[in-house]
């Protein structure tokens, strides 16, 4: 780096440490007064990222679940769902629908919530839905369903009741998809 590039970076860390300084005297002194705002931007991962968002739900926004089983509803030949507590009846149903049209459904829960009060298990299995439980000392706090190797929803909503709590879902496409159905098979293969 030039003499010009290190006294440019010089500067620049002393004007964040500045204003870091300032903001933080600031929300010591008086907190009522504070606003942020950071934007941080990133290069995508490896070059070329994991693929397309194409959605993104906020629970106090909208209802996710309305969104996840839209997408179930259009899946045309598998649907992967690996999640932690089951509870959503509508997710469930929408699982139920895609199996009578002969689409593949393959669901595994976490063993400790598999049967738990309000959990689908029981009426996804009964409608003959291929679902395990995975048995294991740590928890499987996974929420995702892979949908015709096409898209997958993820994040933090975890297929519970809709008014369990702040969730997310984020709708993505691309190599995001292989990944999420390269751990499914995992935890397919070690499901009983």
């Amino acid at each position: 780096m030039s003499g010009a590039g290190w006294k440019s970076l010089v500067v620049g860390l002393v004007a964040i440490t500045v204003a870091v300084s300032a903001f933080y005297w600031v929300l010591t002194f008086n907190p009522r007064q504070v606003t942020a705002t950071v934007t941080v931007t990133a290069p995508p991962l490896d070059g070329g990222g994991l693929g397309r968002v194409l959605d993104v739900c906020f629970s106090w926004s909208r209802r996710c679940d309305e969104t996840v089983a839209r997408l179930i509803d259009s899946a045309r030949s598998k649907i992967f769902v690996a999640a932690y507590s089951f509870k959503n009846r509508w997710v469930a149903e929408a699982l139920m629908r895609a199996h009578r049209r002969g689409v593949e459904v393959k669901v595994v829960l976490d063993a400790s919530q598999a049967r738990a009060g309000g959990s689908q298990y029981w009426n996804l299995w009964l409608s003959g839905i291929d679902v395990r439980t995975l048995w294991d000392v740590r928890p499987m706090r996974y929420g995702f369903a892979v949908i015709d190797d096409d898209i997958v929803v993820a994040g933090s909503y975890s297929f519970s009741r809709a008014e369990e709590g702040y969730e997310s879902v984020v709708v993505l496409q691309g190599e995001a998809v292989r990944r999420y159905s390269e751990e499914f098979e995992r935890l397919w293969a070690d499901a009983k």
